[in-house]
């Protein structure tokens, strides 16, 4: 009862937590924007990829140029864990089970011409029409975001020995598996 409480009402403030807690904090993306997307060479600190088909729709007023967009088929992250600072505080946020919440428009999507990267050559097999699209979502450094998830404070490394497997350090780390979502505030909608 007590972790469900604080679920939905989390703490809006990163001071003064101890343990494993809920916060709904904003935030700014601190990791460097050093990954390059292979789909548009743009540089971001991370990347969330969604892949749908295209299905040519002749005289669709609905859809844009043409395009019927089908529900997403494959999404996933390209890039390293992100960094934010929030308070002055630094928070480690793991991409895996991530959810990034931000408007996307539903016909907008960038058909894919050319080579196929390696990564994403399974989607020819799942892809029916032929026709794939990709939406790129971007979160460079400096971008304004909102954390919802549990964290806790991060343990330090004692010792010379544990220091070659130290990642850099930070105040607190998101709890993997905790259904963490990431509001991209830059985007303007919330």
């Amino acid at each position: 009862m007590f972790e469900i409480v604080h679920r939905y009402f989390p703490r809006k403030r990163l001071e003064g937590i101890t343990g494993p807690t809920w916060v709904n904090v904003e935030a700014e993306v601190s990791s460097p924007s050093t990954t390059i997307s292979p789909l548009s060479s743009f540089a971001a600190a991370a990347f969330r990829v969604t892949w749908v088909e295209g299905i040519a729709m002749s005289g669709n007023q609905h859809a844009s140029a043409g395009v019927l967009f089908s529900d997403a088929i494959a999404s996933g992250w390209m890039g390293r864990d992100l960094s934010l600072v929030s308070e002055g505080r630094s928070i480690h946020v793991p991409l895996a089970g991530l959810a990034l919440v931000a408007p996307v428009d539903p016909q907008d999507a960038t058909l894919l011409v050319g080579h196929m990267p390696t990564e994403f050559r399974y989607l020819l097999d799942v892809s029916r029409s032929g026709g794939l699209y990709f939406r790129e979502h971007a979160l460079r450094a400096g971008d304004a975001v909102r954390l919802r998830a549990r964290v806790c404070p991060a343990e330090r490394a004692g010792g010379y020995r544990d220091a070659a497997r130290q990642s850099p350090s930070s105040d607190f780390v998101v709890q993997p598996d905790c259904g963490a979502r990431l509001f991209d505030l830059s985007a303007g909608a919330f």
